[in-house]
């Protein structure tokens, strides 16, 4: 079974297996990675922020050769690690920085959305970007997760509609 086909596999197995799908996203690439998004029905950017979130993983272990990412890894929600990926390319984070804000999840038992708040609090997001942000959350979390459960003719509207508030909230958060 190739990677491509082993991703999917672990996709469709539910949330349990999300870390063994990021570690096979994490090799594939361009169209492959185009047609695990189609297969599991979710976006190109669901499939790449789980590459990510591995990728950095692998970096972390590479930098502090301790076990601590190693523990995060398998403590932490995989959704956590999409965010402190998505996070250190945003803000430009160095792996200090990002393994700090791990630690601080991982020690306190922060969910996802409480540690997207910290990272957000830390790195000096007013309120009213954090909420437009969640409004582009929520908009993405309905084009990965239900694009599929709408019905054929009222897809494109609903595509249309997304990237209008992708567009507007990119332009209020700058």
């Amino acid at each position: 079974m190739n990677n491509e086909d082993m991703a999917v596999e672990y996709f469709n197995r539910g949330e349990d297996f999300r870390r063994k799908f990021a570690e096979q996203v994490a090799f594939t690439a361009g169209e492959q990675t185009a047609r695990i998004a189609e297969r599991i029905k979710r976006s190109v950017s669901f499939v790449e922020s789980y590459r990510n979130a591995y990728k950095l993983y692998y970096e972390l272990e590479r930098e502090y050769e301790t076990s601590q990412p190693f523990t995060m890894w398998n403590e932490l929600p995989p959704q956590m690690w999409v965010k402190a990926a998505t996070a250190k390319s945003v803000y430009t984070l160095n792996y200090e920085q990002i393994m700090k804000h791990l630690k601080h999840a991982h020690k306190h038992g922060l969910s996802v959305d409480a540690f997207r708040e910290h990272i957000d609090t830390a790195h000096g997001l007013q309120q009213w970007i954090r909420s437009v942000k969640n409004i582009a959350r929520s908009a993405n979390k309905f084009r990965d997760s239900y694009m599929s459960e709408v019905p054929q003719h009222k897809q494109r509207k609903a595509r249309i509609l997304i990237k209008v508030i992708e567009r507007l909230i990119k332009e209020l958060a700058e």
